[in-house]
């Protein structure tokens, strides 16, 4: 809905492309190993029925197939049905207990750790590879992965925190932003950024380190990645036989575990790594070193250091004159993102929040496309306040204008899709939370200080890890944001663990708009709807809305 992505052409130029993302021979990095370890030095993890159920009813609804068109949703289907259930699933479970084993026919095993290409254009140049294994391999891969994280969170914490931790990401933006506050004038940060790193990543080192820190998975790994697999696009064939593959639930542990000894060696105060994006902050000697670390030691990885677009934030232009670092973006602390999300308050928040403006505005116009209730859903569940989630939790945003303007946007959409013009009374009552009389599409200018505080609360610990002493680094905005919530609702921040959780910061929100509604109504209608089944609810309460008289849901 609001991608400037396309699919691109089935000609050459599209699959040199895909080709040039998958490697089919090995780099010429050096190799610390010419070959894995041998898996029958291990035990194999063996799985329960009830684990493959759970790994079966984790995949997200409409969860694409392989080449062979099955989809999670079809096994699931079988496993549930009362004549083929019985049948299915013993059968399943002693299959992907034959794979943890890593025992597969040669012939069979290139094709089932293959997949399915898809490629698209991006919209600055290039092809963006989507890949979809089968079904079988994801199914086992989900049971390993399960496995492993309960296993090695603590192992990579709280270097690397794309991986069994929760809150990693926002935690990352959070301990980086105080960094920045706090740390002296001759100090900085970079950002690095390497060549099509998962794809490129060494199997040979990858699978050493798997051996070493958790055997009980090696074999089925070892099944996965000894050798080369085959990725299908349209009618032609791409070897893979280098890198972690797309589409695989393994894929992040794997490669967070290959590079994880080069992130321990480093020495920079500040070290944060979200998978392959890997962040470094200290003074110049110490990044300096590291940098140069990660370029010759990155080489027997399979990693690639893509020089112009590293970045480098600080206020001090004094730090770019070390060769290494001219090639690397100059950005001030105010132009600077994470992972996404704005650092701090200025030119790179107005940018990324004027961008979400424009996709909400795009997408406006692709809903006016589809039926009004499935647009509807859309706008609820992905486009509104959603789409703005991960910027408000982890940036300071909650007093940036242009929240106001993806509101109005919002409002604009919303009266496209009903067909109607809603005064601010009934766009006000739109804006609740569902239970409480409205449609659930929430103000983000209502949401942001909610979600900001519970994040940063949420994440506390964790930035202390990686901040590795949290008594240095002060977080104004928090300061901000708790005041400015604390003004607007008149009342004290959440208890204990509630202060972790956003829907305990967002409910004087809500109330004090409810509140506002019902002191604004002279003729309502009162209804109890605590039993309702939510279709019949959102039926009432759109007619109601939009057609006959304000509405007072208790």
């Amino acid at each position: 809905m609001c991608s400037e992505d396309s699919v691109a052409p089935d000609n050459e130029e599209t699959l040199q492309s895909l080709q040039d993302k998958h490697p089919s021979l090995q780099p010429s990095y050096k190799l610390v190993q010419q070959t894995p370890p041998d898996p029958s030095h291990t035990q194999a993890l063996q799985i329960s029925e009830d684990d493959i159920l759970k790994a079966v009813r984790s995949f997200p609804p409409g969860s694409s197939g392989g080449p062979d068109g099955i989809r999670p949703q079809h096994v699931q289907d079988l496993i549930n049905d009362r004549v083929a259930g019985p049948i299915l699933l013993p059968a399943l479970t002693s299959f992907i207990n034959l794979l943890l084993k890593g025992q597969c026919p040669e012939a069979v095993r290139r094709i089932l750790f293959g997949g399915r290409l898809i490629a698209l254009s991006k919209k600055d140049g290039g092809v963006r590879p989507i890949a979809i294994g089968y079904t079988w391999r994801r199914l086992a891969a989900k049971c390993v992965n399960t496995y492993a994280l309960s296993k090695l969170s603590s192992y990579l914490h709280p270097i690397q925190v794309g991986v069994g931790v929760k809150g990693g990401c926002e935690a990352a933006v959070h301990a980086v932003r105080r960094y920045l506050e706090g740390m002296p004038d001759d100090y900085a940060v970079v950002k690095l950024d390497f060549k099509n790193a998962f794809n490129c990543v060494n199997r040979t080192i990858m699978l050493s380190e798997v051996y070493t820190v958790l055997p009980d998975i090696y074999q089925f790994c070892h099944l996965s990645y000894s050798d080369s697999s085959v990725l299908k696009y349209n009618s032609h064939t791409i070897v893979s036989s280098v890198g972690v593959q797309q589409g695989d639930p393994l894929r992040p542990l794997l490669f967070s575990l290959a590079i994880h000894p080069l992130l321990k060696s480093l020495s920079s105060p500040l070290e944060v790594a979200y998978l392959d994006d890997v962040t470094l902050g200290g003074n110049l000697n110490f990044i300096i070193r590291d940098v140069e670390a990660i370029i010759e030691n990155g080489k027997n990885i399979g990693l690639e250091l893509n020089r112009n677009k590293c970045e480098l934030i600080s206020s001090s232009s004094s730090l770019m004159g070390h060769p290494l670092l001219d090639s690397f973006t100059k950005l001030e602390i105010v132009e600077s993102s994470l992972l996404g999300a704005p650092l701090t308050t200025g030119i790179a928040m107005d940018r990324n929040l004027a961008a979400r403006v424009e996709d909400l505005r795009r997408a406006s116009e692709r809903l006016s496309l589809v039926s009004r209730h499935d647009a509807l859903t859309l706008l609820r569940y992905s486009l509104s306040a959603p789409k703005l989630m991960h910027t408000m939790r982890a940036s300071p945003c909650f007093t940036n204008p242009f929240l106001k303007n993806f509101d109005a946007q919002l409002r604009n959409c919303l009266s496209m899709i009903t067909n109607i013009s809603m005064s601010d009374v009934q766009w006000k009552q739109a804006s609740l939370p569902i239970k409480r009389g409205g449609l659930g599409i929430r103000l983000v200018s209502q949401v942001a200080p909610s979600a900001f505080l519970a994040s940063v609360n949420a994440t506390k610990n964790l930035q202390s890890a990686i901040l590795r002493s949290s008594d240095n680094f002060s977080d104004e905005y928090y300061s901000s944001a708790l005041s400015l919530w604390t003004n607007l609702y008149n009342c004290s921040a959440p208890a204990e663990e509630a202060v972790n959780i956003q829907k305990h910061w967002d409910a004087p929100a809500v109330d004090l708009s409810y509140n506002q509604i019902v002191e604004s109504l002279t003729d309502a209608i009162l209804i109890e709807l605590k039993y309702w089944p939510c279709p019949l609810l959102e039926a009432a309460i759109g007619c109601m809305l939009f057609q006959f008289q304000p509405v007072v849901c208790i």
